[in-house]
Formats: structure tokens, sequence, C-alpha cells
């Protein structure tokens, strides 16, 4: 009886120290360090897209989530020229970039959503 109990205790353990959650890890905030005042009506809002790029975790690189976040905001900007709206050819800029990734056993997936905003004076 008392060698059941012990075996019951030992496969629990195993089973709930080989279970790991999956994280989320958000970032919200200003990315770039340019300052800018939006407290004139002297902008206009292109559109809002979102930029995603998953890996196995196995695959990523010396640089960690640096490289995913960087083929996010290349997907971010490859939907905005689907729109006919591109960074270039004006005063335009990414705001309210929200960056977020998820983690599990086996891939992350890091999520890009931002703004495009043209200056018009």
């Amino acid at each position: 009886m008392i060698l059941k109990q012990i075996l019951f205790g030992t496969i629990l353990t195993t089973s709930l120290l080989a279970c790991k959650p999956t994280s989320f890890i958000s970032s919200v905030g200003n990315i770039n360090s340019t300052e800018i005042s939006l407290t004139e009506a002297n902008f206009k809002v292109l559109g809002s897209y979102t930029g995603t790029h998953t890996s196995r975790r196995d695959l990523i690189n010396i640089k960690g989530n640096q490289g995913l976040v960087a083929n996010a905001k290349a997907e971010l900007l490859k939907n905005a020229e689907k729109d006919g709206v591109s960074l270039t050819g004006g005063s335009r800029t990414l705001s309210n970039v929200v960056i977020d990734v998820v983690e599990n056993k086996n891939r992350v997936t890091c999520t890009i959503s931002a703004e495009i905003i043209e200056f018009t004076k």
C-alpha cells in the first residue's frame, strides 16, 4: 500500500514538473527615440496594421527574439504596402507600436501592431 502511494506521488510530481505553461511577453511604449507632440491636428492616420512571425524554438538565432521582431515588422510593412501605404514618400512614421511575444515548448510567435501616421504640416 505504501509502495503504491510512493509510486503515485512520484508519477504525479514528475508529470507536473514536465509541463511548462505558455509564457506571454508584451511591450507597449515608445520604441523609437523620437519624441513628437500630437496636440495639434497636423497629422492623419493612414491605417492600422499587424505583422506576425512564428518560428520553431530550436531555430531562434543567437540574438533571441530580435530576429522574430524584425521579421514581424517586415510583415507589418508588407501588409501596409498591399493597401498602398509605405513609410517612404512623406513625413510618415509608426505610432502606437505594440509587440507581443508568445512562447511555448515548441514555438515562439511575435506579433507587432502599429498605426502609420503622416504629418501634414
